[in-house]
């Protein structure tokens, strides 16, 4: 079934009407509110005017009874039509002068429905006679200090009524006369606008169809011109992206086989050692790297710990690592010796590379039964060593990358050193990704904040500082990107 489309002039009329009645509705209430609060201040200052000028008046008159004197003032109070009442009361609210005569003596009670009219709370009543009215006083002292009475005078309420139905009538006249014009000139405005726009849903009809090479035919010089110009810009642009996008896709998916492999290298068990607990963890950046460690038994009592840090990020990095990973497994078994296990290692990879590729490494080999490690720290960042006793202190000999020099230098810059182990004592080996990691301030994680976890949780066991040390790191990025690999290795004696 063929969708039903409303023209698009309709829509104009209706937004031009929704606008003016818009228009309408907020000018109505700012008129009336206006309108409304001059009148109160005008009414409010008119009426306590009035009360305590008829107050001046009457005082003395009302001292020395001239109640008919009294009387006439009030009466010529009340030939302004909007002045209902106009009276003098005591103290018990009887009264004793009124503009009509036959009310002196009774007492004066205002009706019980009242609202406030403005911020003084100048009251309004409601009376079925009379309607709305309000009620201003004033005390009348006669020679300026004897209290006679309080008068009231009641202005009627319609005066506000009536101007702001005045309002409200010129407020519709105006409207009516705009919703007229926005009429005829929506016409106008959505037959000028039609067919060019008709000319671009035609055009977006072809490109949403998905044929990207279609060309919007539009010439007018305005605002249709040029947003017809820039969709087809814009298809263009969207021609070149798809190819673009898809293009990304291929890689994207190389990258996350590159990453499942890279992952599938990094040992997920250790193999048990007696007296000793190993905790790893290893948290990839989005574009791969270079991280790696492993852990292999080449003994009953000893066991070769390396933890490495590949020179570069992504594809090249992750096949460096993943060839450095092979070298490794097969020069280990030839010659477990630190010093000289790094020699080995550097001369594979000169003698395959000839550009500069290096690799930063932390090499030991762990002697249970002595419980010892022998160690060296080829570029490779410093170790922390946390003891039972809660010391905790960096472990660092002077060593040069691998992928460097020659083995002649490195041999000479390389120093290989021996650490004893007691229970309870802890190492932790890692890459420079997690002290290099920054939060959303751009600072750095920093040594300290390792090192303060460690000083606070040294009698924790391996497994809670590790997971003490992935909280902080959490916490610390929070959602900013990781721009490097993080890997790290605990050991702890246990017993």
């Amino acid at each position: 079934m063929k969708e039903k489309f409303i023209s698009i002039r309709w829509y104009i009329m209706g937004m031009f009407l929704l606008l003016i009645f818009f228009i309408f509705i907020c000018v109505t209430f700012l008129m009336v509110k206006t309108q409304k609060q001059n009148m109160i201040r005008e009414i409010e200052l008119r009426g306590t005017t009035i009360a305590q000028n008829i107050a001046n008046n009457v005082a003395d008159l009302l001292l020395i009874k001239y109640d008919l004197e009294v009387a006439k003032i009030l009466k010529e109070t009340t030939k302004d039509k909007s002045i209902i009442y106009a009276l003098v009361v005591d103290k018990d609210n009887k009264i004793l002068a009124h503009n009509d005569m036959q009310f002196v003596g009774a007492n004066f009670l205002p009706c019980c429905f009242k609202f406030y009219l403005s911020v003084n709370k100048t009251p309004v009543y409601f009376d079925k006679n009379t309607g709305g009215y309000i009620d201003f006083s004033s005390i009348a002292k006669a020679k300026g200090k004897i209290n006679i009475g309080t008068v009231h005078i009641g202005i009627s309420y319609s005066i506000i009524e009536e101007t702001i139905k005045k309002t409200y009538f010129n407020i519709i006249i105006i409207t009516l006369i705009a919703v007229v014009l926005s009429i005829i000139g929506s016409f106008f405005i959505s037959a000028t606008l039609t067919e060019p726009i008709k000319k671009l849903v035609e055009g977006i009809k072809k490109i949403g169809e998905g044929d990207l090479e279609y060309k919007i035919d539009v010439k007018e010089k305005n605002e249709i011109g040029v947003l017809a110009f820039h969709f087809n810009k814009m298809t263009e642009s969207l021609r070149q992206a798809r190819e673009k996008e898809l293009k990304q896709i291929a890689i994207k998916k190389e990258l996350e086989i590159a990453r499942k492999i890279q992952e599938a290298i990094l040992p997920g068990n250790f193999p048990g050692i007696k007296n000793y607990r190993l905790i790893s963890f290893y948290k990839p950046s989005i574009e791969i790297g270079g991280d790696y460690f492993d852990i292999i038994q080449v003994g009953d009592d000893k066991f070769v710990i390396l933890i490495s840090d590949i020179a570069g990020k992504g594809i090249p990095a992750a096949l460096m690592m993943m060839m450095f990973s092979g070298i490794f497994k097969i020069k280990v078994n030839e010659n477990f010796n630190p010093q000289t296990l790094i020699c080995n290692l550097n001369n594979e990879i000169i003698s395959r590379f000839s550009e500069n590729v290096f690799i930063t490494a932390f090499y030991g080999v762990l002697d249970t039964k002595q419980n010892k490690i022998n160690m060296v720290f080829a570029g490779h960042n410093e170790m922390l060593f946390c003891s039972v006793k809660g010391d905790v202190r960096s472990i660092f000999s002077k060593g040069v990358a691998i992928g460097i020099v020659d083995n002649e230098i490195l041999q000479k810059q390389t120093e290989e050193i021996t650490l004893n182990i007691d229970i309870g004592d802890k190492l932790l080996l890692f890459t420079d990704g997690l002290i290099d990691a920054k939060n959303k301030q751009n600072e750095r994680f920093e040594m300290k904040r390792l090192y303060d976890i460690l000083k606070i949780s040294y009698a924790k066991s391996g497994d809670e500082i590790m997971n003490k040390i992935k909280f902080a790191i959490n916490e610390f990025m929070e959602d900013t990107e990781q721009e490097d690999d993080i890997a790290m290795l605990l050991i702890e004696r246990i017993k």
